[in-house]
Protein backbone atom coordinates (compact mmCIF):
# COMPACT_ATOMS: atom_id res chain seq x y z
CA UNK A 1 0.00 0.00 0.00
CA UNK A 2 2.82 2.40 0.83
CA UNK A 3 4.42 1.69 -2.56
CA UNK A 4 1.13 2.32 -4.39
CA UNK A 5 0.58 5.59 -2.53
CA UNK A 6 4.18 6.64 -3.15
CA UNK A 7 3.85 6.00 -6.88
CA UNK A 8 0.60 7.98 -6.96
CA UNK A 9 2.21 10.95 -5.19
CA UNK A 10 5.19 10.89 -7.55
CA UNK A 11 2.91 10.69 -10.60
CA UNK A 12 0.82 13.65 -9.43
CA UNK A 13 3.93 15.70 -8.66
CA UNK A 14 5.42 14.95 -12.07
CA UNK A 15 2.16 15.89 -13.79
CA UNK A 16 2.00 19.19 -11.87
CA UNK A 17 5.60 20.09 -12.67
CA UNK A 18 5.10 19.19 -16.35
CA UNK A 19 1.96 21.34 -16.59
CA UNK A 20 3.69 24.28 -14.90
CA UNK A 21 6.83 24.01 -17.05
CA UNK A 22 6.96 27.08 -19.28
CA UNK A 23 10.67 27.27 -20.11
CA UNK A 24 13.26 24.85 -21.39
CA UNK A 25 12.83 21.29 -20.18
CA UNK A 26 15.32 20.31 -17.51
CA UNK A 27 15.71 17.22 -15.36
CA UNK A 28 16.52 19.42 -12.36
CA UNK A 29 13.21 21.26 -12.61
CA UNK A 30 11.32 17.97 -12.71
CA UNK A 31 13.28 15.98 -10.13
CA UNK A 32 14.07 18.62 -7.52
CA UNK A 33 10.43 18.89 -6.27
CA UNK A 34 10.32 15.09 -6.02
CA UNK A 35 13.48 15.07 -3.92
CA UNK A 36 12.16 17.80 -1.64
CA UNK A 37 8.77 16.11 -1.24
CA UNK A 38 10.37 12.72 -0.55
CA UNK A 39 12.67 14.20 2.09
CA UNK A 40 9.79 16.00 3.84
CA UNK A 41 7.59 12.89 3.85
CA UNK A 42 10.34 10.65 5.21
CA UNK A 43 11.27 13.15 7.94
CA UNK A 44 7.62 13.73 8.85
CA UNK A 45 6.92 9.99 9.09
CA UNK A 46 10.17 9.40 10.96
CA UNK A 47 9.33 12.00 13.59
CA UNK A 48 5.94 10.43 14.26
CA UNK A 49 7.52 6.95 14.33
CA UNK A 50 10.16 8.19 16.80
CA UNK A 51 7.47 9.69 19.00
CA UNK A 52 5.55 6.41 18.91
CA UNK A 53 8.70 4.45 19.74
CA UNK A 54 9.63 6.67 22.69
CA UNK A 55 6.17 6.81 24.23
CA UNK A 56 4.70 3.39 23.46
CA UNK A 57 7.57 1.13 22.45
CA UNK A 58 6.57 0.58 18.78
CA UNK A 59 7.73 2.80 15.91
CA UNK A 60 5.32 1.51 13.22
CA UNK A 61 7.12 3.54 10.56
CA UNK A 62 5.32 1.85 7.66
CA UNK A 63 1.93 2.85 9.05
CA UNK A 64 3.07 6.41 9.69
CA UNK A 65 4.42 6.59 6.14
CA UNK A 66 1.11 5.40 4.67
CA UNK A 67 -0.74 8.08 6.61
CA UNK A 68 1.70 10.75 5.43
CA UNK A 69 1.47 9.62 1.79
CA UNK A 70 -2.32 9.59 1.92
CA UNK A 71 -2.36 13.12 3.31
CA UNK A 72 0.15 14.30 0.70
CA UNK A 73 -1.95 12.84 -2.12
CA UNK A 74 -5.11 14.46 -0.73
CA UNK A 75 -3.32 17.81 -0.39
CA UNK A 76 -2.01 17.72 -3.96
CA UNK A 77 -5.40 16.80 -5.41
CA UNK A 78 -7.19 19.48 -3.36
CA UNK A 79 -4.62 22.10 -4.35
CA UNK A 80 -4.99 21.32 -8.04
CA UNK A 81 -8.79 21.17 -7.82
CA UNK A 82 -8.84 24.62 -6.23
CA UNK A 83 -6.47 26.08 -8.82
CA UNK A 84 -8.33 24.70 -11.84
CA UNK A 85 -11.80 25.57 -10.55
CA UNK A 86 -10.84 29.08 -9.49
CA UNK A 87 -9.29 29.70 -12.91
CA UNK A 88 -11.97 28.02 -15.00
CA UNK A 89 -14.89 29.64 -13.17
CA UNK A 90 -13.10 32.92 -12.30
CA UNK A 91 -13.99 32.09 -8.72
CA UNK A 92 -11.74 34.33 -6.63
CA UNK A 93 -13.26 33.30 -3.31
CA UNK A 94 -12.27 29.68 -3.88
CA UNK A 95 -8.69 30.73 -4.48
CA UNK A 96 -8.76 32.83 -1.30
CA UNK A 97 -10.22 30.14 0.97
CA UNK A 98 -8.60 27.03 -0.53
CA UNK A 99 -5.95 27.12 2.19
CA UNK A 100 -8.59 26.10 4.75
CA UNK A 101 -8.86 22.79 2.93
CA UNK A 102 -5.11 22.34 3.27
CA UNK A 103 -5.35 22.97 7.01
CA UNK A 104 -8.15 20.39 7.19
CA UNK A 105 -5.94 17.83 5.42
CA UNK A 106 -3.13 18.56 7.86
CA UNK A 107 -5.50 18.12 10.78
CA UNK A 108 -6.77 14.80 9.41
CA UNK A 109 -3.17 13.61 8.92
CA UNK A 110 -2.22 14.50 12.50
CA UNK A 111 -5.36 12.75 13.76
CA UNK A 112 -4.36 9.63 11.83
CA UNK A 113 -0.86 9.73 13.30
CA UNK A 114 -2.18 10.16 16.82
CA UNK A 115 -4.70 7.38 16.29
CA UNK A 116 -1.89 5.08 15.12
CA UNK A 117 0.14 5.94 18.22
CA UNK A 118 -2.88 5.59 20.52
CA UNK A 119 -2.19 8.11 23.30
CA UNK A 120 -4.04 7.57 26.55
CA UNK A 121 -5.48 11.08 26.53
CA UNK A 122 -6.59 11.22 22.91
CA UNK A 123 -9.20 13.93 23.45
CA UNK A 124 -6.73 16.25 25.15
CA UNK A 125 -4.14 15.70 22.42
CA UNK A 126 -6.69 16.34 19.67
CA UNK A 127 -7.99 19.43 21.47
CA UNK A 128 -4.50 20.92 21.64
CA UNK A 129 -3.85 19.99 18.01
CA UNK A 130 -7.16 21.47 16.84
CA UNK A 131 -6.42 24.71 18.70
CA UNK A 132 -2.99 25.00 17.09
CA UNK A 133 -4.36 24.31 13.61
CA UNK A 134 -7.19 26.81 14.08
CA UNK A 135 -4.71 29.44 15.23
CA UNK A 136 -2.50 28.81 12.21
CA UNK A 137 -5.43 29.05 9.81
CA UNK A 138 -6.68 32.24 11.47
CA UNK A 139 -3.24 33.85 11.27
CA UNK A 140 -2.92 32.96 7.60
CA UNK A 141 -6.36 34.37 6.82
CA UNK A 142 -5.62 37.55 8.79
CA UNK A 143 -2.35 38.08 6.91
CA UNK A 144 -4.12 37.62 3.57
CA UNK A 145 -6.86 40.03 4.57
CA UNK A 146 -4.32 42.62 5.66
CA UNK A 147 -2.34 42.24 2.43
CA UNK A 148 -5.56 42.61 0.43
CA UNK A 149 -6.46 45.75 2.38
CA UNK A 150 -3.06 47.36 1.85
CA UNK A 151 -2.19 46.20 -1.68
CA UNK A 152 -5.63 45.44 -3.09
CA UNK A 153 -6.99 42.48 -5.00
CA UNK A 154 -4.42 40.47 -6.98
CA UNK A 155 -4.40 40.94 -10.73
CA UNK A 156 -4.82 37.24 -11.47
CA UNK A 157 -6.39 34.14 -9.96
CA UNK A 158 -3.24 32.39 -8.79
CA UNK A 159 -1.66 30.04 -11.32
CA UNK A 160 -2.60 30.69 -14.94
CA UNK A 161 -3.90 27.76 -16.96
CA UNK A 162 -4.46 27.10 -20.69
CA UNK A 163 -7.23 29.36 -22.05
CA UNK A 164 -9.17 26.31 -23.27
CA UNK A 165 -9.99 25.45 -19.63
CA UNK A 166 -11.62 28.82 -19.00
CA UNK A 167 -15.30 27.93 -18.50
CA UNK A 168 -16.58 31.38 -17.63
CA UNK A 169 -16.85 33.56 -20.75
CA UNK A 170 -14.61 36.60 -20.94
CA UNK A 171 -16.06 40.10 -20.53
CA UNK A 172 -16.42 42.10 -23.72
CA UNK A 173 -14.02 45.08 -23.98
CA UNK A 174 -16.90 47.57 -24.05
CA UNK A 175 -18.38 46.17 -20.84
CA UNK A 176 -14.96 46.11 -19.17
CA UNK A 177 -14.38 49.77 -20.00
CA UNK A 178 -17.86 50.67 -18.79
CA UNK A 179 -17.24 48.90 -15.47
CA UNK A 180 -13.98 50.80 -14.97
CA UNK A 181 -15.47 54.21 -15.73
CA UNK A 182 -16.40 54.87 -12.11
CA UNK A 183 -12.90 53.98 -10.95
CA UNK A 184 -11.40 56.21 -13.63
CA UNK A 185 -13.51 59.17 -12.51
CA UNK A 186 -12.46 58.64 -8.88
CA UNK A 187 -8.78 58.49 -9.85
CA UNK A 188 -9.08 61.62 -12.00
CA UNK A 189 -10.68 63.51 -9.10
CA UNK A 190 -7.95 62.33 -6.74
CA UNK A 191 -5.25 63.59 -9.11
CA UNK A 192 -6.74 67.12 -9.03
CA UNK A 193 -6.60 67.39 -5.23
CA UNK A 194 -3.53 68.79 -3.51
CA UNK A 195 -1.63 66.18 -1.48
CA UNK A 196 -2.04 66.41 2.26
CA UNK A 197 0.87 67.93 4.15
CA UNK A 198 2.95 65.76 6.43
CA UNK A 199 5.06 62.66 6.09
CA UNK A 200 4.06 59.39 4.48
CA UNK A 201 3.12 58.04 7.92
CA UNK A 202 0.70 60.86 8.66
CA UNK A 203 2.97 62.73 11.09
CA UNK A 204 3.56 66.47 10.54
CA UNK A 205 6.89 67.32 9.02
CA UNK A 206 9.57 69.11 11.00
CA UNK A 207 9.01 72.84 10.99
CA UNK A 208 5.21 72.67 10.49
Amino acid sequence: MAAVLGIAVIAVLLAIEWLNLTGERSANLMLLPLLVATTILVLWSGLWALLSRLLFGQARFALQLRIALTAALAFLLWDQLGEWLSYGLAWRELDDYASFGAWAVLGAACYGHLLAIGPRRMRIAMGILAALLAAGAAMQYASKAEARRVVGEPASLGELKPPAFRLRPAIAPAQFLADTEATKRAVDEARKREPASGSAFGEPEAGD
